[in-house]
């Protein structure tokens, strides 16, 4: 039997590296205010969806949506959370939600280079296409960091 000495833990992590932006700097907005206002869209459906979810779980009034309250906000963003949807985002890209922060990443993964592909072409193709969903102001960078699943 084999005997551990020193820091044992059973938490899980997992990080990241991710070629990008944060919806937060190019928009202003949280990952809420973004599909509430359409810029990112999980489906046609999605927020009549949430809508019909937070009013038949006794979970607020449709004053509480018309008002965006706290706990509308909150409803929705567990919503997003718990979809196996993914937003349609052009050139591959796709959106990363810190599960303690609440940060929201938009870009690609460096694990998703592609054999005959350049690092080069992988930043080009990230910033041409954050460039068609938010104009100049995207401004791709690297990010990497761990979080606690």
């Amino acid at each position: 039997m084999k005997i551990r000495h020193g820091f044992v833990s059973n938490s899980s992590s997992s990080s990241f590296c991710i070629y990008g932006v944060t919806l937060n700097s190019v928009t202003g907005k949280s990952i809420v205010e973004a599909v509430l206002d359409g810029v990112i869209s999980f489906g046609e459906n999605f927020v009549k969806e949430a809508n019909e979810y937070f009013l038949q779980g006794a979970y607020g009034t449709q004053k509480d949506i018309d008002n965006r309250t706290d706990n509308y906000k909150e409803s929705v963003y567990d919503a997003i959370r718990e979809t196996s949807d993914s937003p349609s985002l052009p050139g591959d890209m796709y959106i990363k939600i810190l599960p303690d922060s609440g940060e929201t990443y938009i870009g690609r993964d460096i694990d998703s280079l592609g054999e005959d592909e350049t690092k080069r072409q992988f930043k080009a193709s990230i910033d041409e296409a954050l460039k068609t969903m938010f104009g100049d102001k995207a401004k791709a960078r690297w990010f990497e960091g761990t979080y606690y699943n």
